[in-house]
């Protein structure tokens, strides 16, 4: 374990419970943590190896009532990462698999994420690089049984996009490449796929 410059400001976490959770090689440099809450967090049988975050900002972030179980995350790299104004209520995440995953020069300003469910989730060999996300509203979706692999994101800009009621069932995601997408004022409303095979 290796950390240098890090901060906490006004931090506040209330009935925590974290249980079976392994933690290795990490290293985290110049961290800072400003007006944190986390209220009712309970995380279950947690594995984490080899990560490494260089130079991570959180301003204003508020999380109530999330559950993650079963969670297992390997070889992950986050570098400069700025994230501002979040609010996430009632999140549940059940048995994540996330296997050599690289993030890059990410920005998150003014993203809401209220009513999240996530159930059996596999990612594996994902390259997210210059990502920029501003003025998120995602609402009330549900995702379950979904596998990516070698997937690779470069250059994406998304501005101003509204997502409500959106459900997605059994997608499979095999060696997709996507460069330099512009994408502005979307909105979708009632989404519903099901069944998808690319």
């Amino acid at each position: 374990m290796k950390s240098v410059k890090v901060r906490f400001i006004k931090v506040k976490i209330i009935k925590v419970r974290i249980i079976k959770v392994r933690i290795s090689k990490v290293k985290i440099i110049k961290v800072k943590i400003i007006k944190v809450k986390f209220i009712k967090v309970k995380i279950i049988k947690v594995r984490i190896s080899k990560v490494r975050i260089i130079k991570v900002k959180f301003i204003k972030v508020k999380i109530i009532k999330v559950r993650i179980i079963k969670v297992k995350i390997i070889k992950v790299r986050i570098i400069k990462v700025k994230i501002i104004k979040v609010r996430i209520i009632k999140v549940r995440i059940s048995k994540v698999k996330i296997i050599k995953v690289k993030i890059i020069k990410v920005k998150f300003i003014k993203v809401k994420i209220i009513k999240v469910r996530i159930i059996k989730v596999r990612i594996s060999k994902v390259k997210i690089i210059k990502v920029k996300f501003i003025k998120v509203k995602i609402s009330k979706v549900k995702i379950s049984k979904v596998r990516i692999s070698k997937v690779k994101i470069i250059k994406v800009k998304i501005i101003k996009v509204n997502i409500s009621k959106v459900r997605i069932i059994k997608v499979k995601i095999i060696k997709v490449k996507i460069i330099k997408v512009n994408i502005s004022k979307v909105r979708i409303i009632k989404v519903r796929i099901s069944k998808v095979r690319v």
